[in-house]
């Protein structure tokens, strides 16, 4: 962010030559656009539902495409010039806001779902500020020393070539580890989410059956019905699916909101006004397994 923050202007004004005016057109238009395309991008979000939650893929899909473009945005042909310097500048700047609200978005929306602890809330955000605000300064500290040493070593010649050459591989040298940084954090933490046990409110909307298929002395194919599955309806519209490996007894509560608790992919109890009858004993004997 701070990359082009602090210095798209000096890049295209200073650099490639195109007037204060035009730039100065261009970001109006870009904060015009984001008026709109913020809470557009909210609904998206909150809307999304996948196996991987709501903001993991969003926050992949923005960090990915915001860096292919922020690479494009400091890498403008030198053949370029005049009106199509100015149109390159304005689709890559606006591309630009577009996909770092897909990753901002949902960054920022994460902390409501973590905790429902207002003091909790606070800290998370104020460390994650805290944190944006020291990346902020190192990145604007890194470029200024960066920037001569990368033109160079690409072969510039001239104090605007090397400019020109240096941004455009610091702009690639960010966007590769803005993609690698974020996607091992998506990993690492879909691994460690795994070992912890979460509570979430639920009901159990509706229930299955798994079956296999086997073959008979008489040569038949035919069907048999291995586990019961229960399929649990989160609040945030998401679905989570878990098979009982023996027969369930008893007469199964649905649509009745109550809370699940689960352990990566085992679930280990399910409570709401009716779930002392019928299922809470079968839901605490261990023999459970995610099928998510």
């Amino acid at each position: 962010y701070m990359l082009s923050a602090s210095y798209v202007l000096y890049y295209y004004q200073d650099i490639m030559g195109v007037s204060a005016v035009a730039m100065g057109v261009i970001l109006f238009i870009a904060r015009i656009f984001d008026a709109f395309n913020d809470p557009i991008m909210g609904i998206i979000v909150a809307k999304t539902k996948t196996r991987w939650g709501k903001f993991r893929p969003w926050l992949f899909i923005g960090t990915l495409t915001n860096a292919i473009v922020l690479y494009l945005m400091f890498a403008a042909p030198p053949s370029l010039s005049g009106r199509g310097l100015v149109a390159y500048a304005a689709v890559t700047y606006i591309l630009w806001g577009v996909t770092y609200t897909m990753m901002d978005i949902p960054y920022w929306s994460m902390i409501p779902a973590f905790t429902e602890s207002g003091k909790e809330r606070e800290n998370l955000s104020a460390m994650a500020r805290s944190c944006a605000g020291v990346g902020s300064a190192i990145v604007t500290i890194i470029t200024v020393l960066s920037v001569s040493t990368l033109g160079k070593l690409a072969g510039g010649e001239g104090a605007s070539e090397i400019e020109r050459l240096g941004y455009r591989y610091f702009a690639l040298i960010i966007a590769v580890l803005a993609v690698g940084v974020i996607g091992a954090l998506i990993y690492v933490r879909t691994k460690v989410s795994k070992n912890v046990i979460k509570h979430v409110r639920a009901k159990l909307a509706r229930t299955e059956t798994e079956r296999s298929e086997f073959e008979g002395p008489d040569g038949k194919i035919y069907s048999k019905i291995t586990a019961m599955v229960l399929v649990f309806l989160v609040e945030d519209g998401t679905e989570l699916k878990f098979a009982v490996n023996n027969k369930m007894k008893g007469r199964v509560q649905e649509q009745q909101w109550g809370y699940l608790m689960y352990c990566g992919d085992k679930l280990l109890k399910f409570e709401c006004k009716q779930g002392k009858i019928g299922m809470k004993r079968y839901l605490n004997d261990g023999i459970l397994k995610s099928k998510y």
